[in-house]
C-alpha cells in the first residue's frame, strides 16, 4: 500500500524527519496501521494521526506535553494527547487534568474539551502511540509507534529555545528516557487518572509552574 508521507505530514516536520534519516521508518509505520485498518476499526481516523504535527509548527513548540495513545471509544480521538471534540464528555483524564486547572488557577472549571487552542499557543499534545484499536488501550504499542514520537520529540528539544515539558506517567517518562534535556524546564507526575501518591497530578501546580519559567524567559504565559 503506496503511503506518501509528504501528503500527510506537514512541510516543516517532514523535513525534520527526513533530515534524522526516520521516513523510512514512519513509512513503515504507517503501512502496518494502513494494513491494520482493513482488520480493525482504528482511531483516529487517517486525517488525524498527525493532527498534532499540523496544529502546531516545528518553529512554535514552546510547551510538550506526552500523552499514552488515543482514546478507544467512538468519537474522541482527535490525534491530539488528551483532547476530545467539543460536546464529548470529558474523559477521566481530562476531567483531572480540569479540576487542577481549576485548582491552580481558581474561577469556573474548563468545560471546553477540544483542546485546540493550547496547540496555537506553541502547546505540542504529542501521544507516545498515535493509533490504537478501538475499545483496545496500548493495542498499537509494538508496532514501532515511539522510535517515531521519540524522534519528535528530539526535534522539537533542539530545534529553537528551550521548552516546557510535562511527562505524567510512565509511558511519558519513558520514551524520552536517555534525551539531553538539560536546558529544559522538565516536570513530571503521575498520569492524571494514576490512583498513587508518589508524585501524584492531583496537586502538581505544573500548568503555573510553566507559564511562571516562561515569564522568566521573557515569554509571554499560556492561556490554560
Amino acid at each position: 500500500m503506496a503511503i506518501e508521507l509528504s501528503k500527510i505530514l506537514p512541510c516543516d516536520w517532514y523535513e525534520a524527519l527526513a533530515a534524522q534519516d526516520t521516513l523510512g521508518t514512519l513509512k513503515e509505520v504507517c503501512e502496518q496501521v494502513a494494513v491494520l485498518r482493513t482488520r480493525e476499526n482504528v482511531y483516529p481516523e487517517d486525517s488525524l494521526v498527525f493532527n498534532a504535527l499540523w496544529q502546531t509548527p516545528l518553529a512554535q513548540v514552546r510547551c510538550i506535553i506526552l500523552g499514552q495513545d488515543p482514546y478507544i471509544n467512538p468519537g474522541q480521538a482527535m490525534g491530539l494527547a488528551f483532547s476530545v471534540p467539543n460536546g464529548t464528555p470529558p474523559p477521566p483524564s481530562l476531567r483531572n487534568i480540569f479540576i487542577e486547572l481549576q485548582r491552580e488557577f481558581g474561577g469556573e472549571r474548563r468545560t471546553c474539551t477540544d483542546l485546540t487552542d493550547w496547540t496555537k499557543q506553541g502547546v505540542l499534545l504529542l501521544n507516545s502511540v498515535l493509533t490504537v484499536r478501538a475499545g483496545e488501550s496500548f493495542s498499537h504499542q509494538h508496532i514501532g509507534w515511539q522510535a517515531i514520537t521519540r524522534t519528535l520529540v528530539a526535534i522539537a528539544l533542539m530545534t529553537g529555545r528551550a521548552k516546557a515539558m510535562l511527562l505524567w506517567g510512565q509511558k511519558a517518562k519513558q520514551l524520552v528516557d536517555g534525551l539531553d534535556m538539560r536546558r529544559h524546564f522538565v516536570l513530571t507526575a503521575s498520569h492524571p487518572v494514576a490512583m498513587t501518591n508518589i508524585k501524584p497530578f492531583a496537586g502538581c501546580g505544573h500548568f503555573s509552574l510553566v507559564n511562571y519559567w516562561l515569564e522568566r524567559q521573557g515569554d509571554t504565559p499560556i492561556n490554560w
